[in-house]
């Protein structure tokens, strides 16, 4: 097996064990968080990490805008070898899960060796189509749990052929809180309904609070109001080592390589 660098080895340790070691090969791995956690910064860190691993290739599902190829170019990231896929529907979603796994059965075929990546960014703004073709007839859309089925579908096909194939995927997701709850849990729920829950294999929560420059680098900027912020990495489920472990990762504004041996 092989595991990819998440760029930060407090985040390494919780999910491996090891401080080198962080996101699995042949596994699903999900990342849910707030807005502005790092989730799309760590997924691509994972695919600089696999191109030093010499990983075929990257495929990149994207629902948001999330694959900014300038950002991969300054982490060194050969854009060449990542394709960004633009995911109109749930229904899109699934279908394109099953023909990536069958272009790399068959690239597999001709070279057992080969590996590859896949990121999906994010399954948490996916919407049904019929929230398109209800609209275009101007009917209020209703979707009566459609889109948790079909992603339900996809983490369900992709589990097993992640597998077979040797392949990581990544799924980054969001969470919020439940209002029915009465009093505030650790764990926040997700997008996607409950299979995404049941069949990743590592899941990690994000959640961050702000920092004003003088609390993280002992000096003041009176142009901005904060300077970075901290993350908070909660593992709440891992096949490798023992889960509910808590890691903290930097996320400086003036320079986003100064993580790794934050934490």
């Amino acid at each position: 097996n092989y595991w990819l660098d998440t760029g930060c080895y407090a985040i390494n340790r919780i999910m491996s064990g090891n401080t080198k070691c962080g996101i699995p090969g042949g596994r699903l791995t999900c990342i849910a968080g707030e807005s502005q956690t790092c989730k799309s910064m760590i997924a691509a860190r994972a695919i600089k990490s696999a191109q030093e691993q010499g990983i075929k290739f990257t495929f990149y599902l994207d629902t948001e805008g999330g694959a900014l190829y300038e950002y991969m170019d300054q982490l060194g990231i050969n854009g060449e070898e990542v394709e960004q896929i633009i995911i109109e529907s749930a229904e899109h979603a699934v279908s394109t899960m099953i023909q990536i796994f069958d272009t790399i059965a068959k690239f597999q075929e001709q070279d057992p060796t080969a590996k590859f990546l896949i990121i999906f960014d994010s399954i948490g703004n996916l919407r049904s189509k019929k929230l398109y073709t209800d609209g275009l007839k101007g009917d209020s859309p209703i979707d009566m749990g459609g889109v948790a089925r079909r992603i339900g579908d996809m983490v369900s096909f992709a589990t097993p052929k992640a597998l077979t194939t040797d392949t990581a995927v990544i799924l980054l997701n969001h969470i919020y809180e439940n209002p029915g709850e009465m009093m505030p849990q650790k764990i926040k729920s997700q997008y996607g309904g409950h299979r995404v829950i049941y069949m990743c294999r590592y899941l990690l929560q994000l959640s961050k609070v702000f920092r004003k420059a003088e609390k993280l680098f002992g000096n003041s900027d009176s142009d901005t109001l904060f300077n970075g912020s901290e993350v908070s990495v909660f593992c709440t489920k891992n096949a490798s080592v023992r889960p509910f472990f808590e890691a903290k990762m930097l996320n400086n504004f003036y320079d986003p390589q100064a993580t790794k041996y934050y934490g």
